[in-house]
């Protein structure tokens, strides 16, 4: 059999898009037995799909689900870090009503989820996850999955490691899982797509380590100008990655052609888009917040193109009710396929980050359709953008006091002041090697400066 390495190393571009990124493997029989599978994507921006519009980024497989299904084109997530983000997915409720706002946080076991609820219906769940770091067993996520696979830290760093993150899906589907969840995180810093992917877009390998991503960040953010070529040539890697993903979303989903898909993200990620900045978790700019959401199956309306607004606190209940349940009450999200949101019926997203300190300051924002205000309480600083007119988030209007901002400042204090953290705390290392092992895979990840 050919090696995930060495399909990786050899194929052409052409090739390895038509073929997906099984890394050599065929695809389970399918069964007649009823499967959802949720696909998440780590930092994917939503912008970055051709059913988004994207006239550069070539997402074939993505579209395709998009025309056979019903995409959200205003999802959001309310915090733009893996950990407490997946758990909103899982659970269905905002961080600061689960208890996680930082990663490296415990869920707690009180806290209903996905696969807790499926399971207590005799339902079996299993997953796969590509981040041992943000998502591993200790941290709680992996309560009520049968199988809860972890994608080896020594991968991360390697083109391509949506290869194994794919096989390992594949190898769960062959049990008939009623529900799987596959999470990638290829579109994560440092971007090192599998060098065909990167010729498409103009950027061959090799690309280079954790440590070379932290000192690019550092001279970009606090250097000079960087050289135009420079950015470009980091956004086009990003691309290559997503292109990437695109193919090993469509390996799984050619997998199990009977099984509802929903796909979505933790978050996006900024390109330069600010503060001469790549990443997500010191801000809370629309490229950082706004996600994939799109969904196909039995049940799911296709063609469909809904733009109101909605939240990733929405995907639990949603697959749920695929099962035919109803939500128990800690989910606040709603089922998007039994209860859409009408136009003009989007609620309010309350939004925050919390980065490590010696990196950032925590954020908290209130956002509607069409305005968002951001508050900095460190600094006793608000912000205030019109994403209709300004949707870049290119000026600040906070100085222009008006009736309508002072509202939403004051819904924002209020929704802090009725529903404060419940007293989750980062998990604690049980040693000075683990603390010092812990922080340098933050650190390769851009989280620590």
């Amino acid at each position: 059999m050919t090696s995930a390495r060495a399909v990786l190393l050899a194929a052409l571009p052409a090739a390895l898009l038509a073929a997906g990124c099984t890394g050599g493997k065929e695809p389970p029989v399918a069964t007649d037995a009823p499967q959802v599978i949720l696909i998440t994507l780590d930092t994917f921006r939503a912008d970055h799909m051709g059913c988004a519009g994207s006239p550069t980024v070539r997402t074939p497989r993505l579209d395709q689900l998009a025309r056979r299904g019903t995409q959200w084109s205003g999802a959001v997530t309310p915090i733009p870090l893996t950990t407490p983000s997946h758990a909103s997915i899982l659970s269905g409720a905002h961080p600061r009503d689960h208890g996680l706002v930082a990663n490296r946080m415990r869920l707690r076991p009180s806290v209903a989820t996905i696969p807790s609820v499926l399971g207590a219906r005799g339902l079996n769940s299993a997953a796969v996850v590509s981040s041992p770091i943000v998502l591993g067993r200790e941290l709680g996520l992996d309560r009520g999955f049968a199988k809860y696979r972890i994608i080896p830290e020594q991968y991360r760093l390697a083109p391509g490691q949506g290869v194994w993150t794919t096989n390992a899906a594949l190898e769960l589907l062959s049990g008939n899982p009623d529900f799987l969840w596959v999470h990638y995180f290829d579109a994560h810093l440092p971007y090192t797509p599998p060098a065909p992917m990167g010729l498409l877009y103009g950027v061959p390998g090799p690309y280079g380590s954790g440590e070379d991503l932290h000192e690019a960040q550092t001279r970009f953010r606090e250097g000079p100008e960087p050289a135009r070529e420079e950015v470009q040539a980091m956004t086009a890697r990003y691309a290559a990655e997503v292109t990437f993903l695109d193919a090993c979303v469509g390996t799984v989903v050619r997998a199990a052609p009977g099984a509802t898909i929903l796909l979505t993200a933790d978050h996006g990620e900024g390109l330069f888009d600010h503060d001469r900045y790549f990443g997500h978790d010191i801000h809370l700019y629309e490229p950082s917040l706004r996600v994939p959401l799109l969904a196909a199956g039995a049940g799911v309306d296709a063609g469909r193109l809904v733009q109101t607004g909605v939240a990733t606190t929405d995907v639990a209940p949603t697959i749920l009710a695929m099962f035919g349940m109803d939500a128990p009450s800690g989910m606040t999200g709603r089922d998007l396929l039994r209860d859409p949101p009408g136009e003009g019926d989007a609620p309010p997203l309350f939004a925050e980050t919390h980065p490590l300190p010696e990196k950032g300051r925590p954020l908290y924002a209130l956002r509607t359709e069409k305005h968002k205000v951001v508050w900095e309480p460190r600094a006793g600083r608000w912000r205030y953008y019109d994403l209709v007119a300004d949707p870049a988030e290119q000026t600040d209007l906070s100085e222009e006091r008006s009736q309508y901002l002072e509202m939403l400042e004051s819904d924002l204090r209020r929704d802090l002041t009725s529903r404060p953290p419940l007293g989750a705390r980062p998990i604690r290392a049980e040693s000075a090697e683990e603390e010092a092992n812990v922080r340098d895979a933050l650190r390769s990840l851009g989280y620590v400066n």
